[in-house]
């Protein structure tokens, strides 16, 4: 019995994108640019005081963010030890920085 020889495939060029990839979707994205018109932001900063539970706790209830931003934000903050985490108004900002200093989080205020 004869069999058709095997043929090896073809290669083909591979083209460079003609677009820049961009990132992964996450919970954090396009928070950051849509809160810069703001006029000051609050950095909190890690630390081994703290809770966890305490750390979501305040975002939600002060910062009125969602579960999933609370923990993306507190996970943000355990990693790279610190996290512009909130924008607004520097009254607003001044409450944030009194309800995570309650639980011992220590806070920076930033100015634009």
């Amino acid at each position: 019995m004869m069999t058709a020889p095997i043929k090896a495939p073809q290669k083909t060029p591979v083209k460079a994108p003609t677009t820049t990839p961009t990132a992964p979707t996450t919970v954090l994205e396009g928070i950051e640019m849509s809160s810069l018109t703001e006029r000051c932001c609050v950095e909190a900063l890690n630390n081994d005081v703290s809770t966890v539970q305490d750390v979501i706790r305040v975002f939600v209830r002060v910062c009125g963010y969602d579960l999933a931003k609370a923990k993306a934000y507190t996970l943000k903050i355990h990693v790279e030890g610190r996290a512009v985490c909130f924008w607004g108004s520097k009254e607003r900002c001044q409450r944030v920085i009194r309800a995570f200093r309650v639980i011992g989080v220590d806070c920076n205020l930033l100015e634009n």
